[in-house]
């Protein structure tokens, strides 16, 4: 989508705490799915257009210096967690 809804973030330890350690090991994922415990997680990279470039810059410099990961309620029950690279 062109842009997305945000209204919570969570410091990765708490997020850690309440995910199987599983969904936060890249070399998990084979494709980009893996199950552990009866969770399903799916690993995508995001992509910025050019003309968003410098916002999302700051945003992943603020997630990476707080330690925060951005959290998306979907309707569908599930949940879309954004993170840095670096917090897999």
């Amino acid at each position: 989508p062109p842009s997305l809804d945000i209204k919570h973030v969570m410091g990765l330890s708490d997020l850690k705490k309440k995910l199987p350690e599983a969904a936060f090991g890249k070399k998990n994922y084979t494709g980009n799915e893996v199950c552990f415990q009866g969770v399903y997680s799916s690993l995508y990279e995001v992509e910025i257009s050019n003309k968003d470039q410098s916002k999302m810059d700051q945003l992943v410099e603020n997630l990476k210096e707080k330690d925060l990961a951005i959290i998306k309620y979907l309707q569908d029950q599930g949940v879309l967690i954004l993170l840095t690279s670096s917090a897999l």
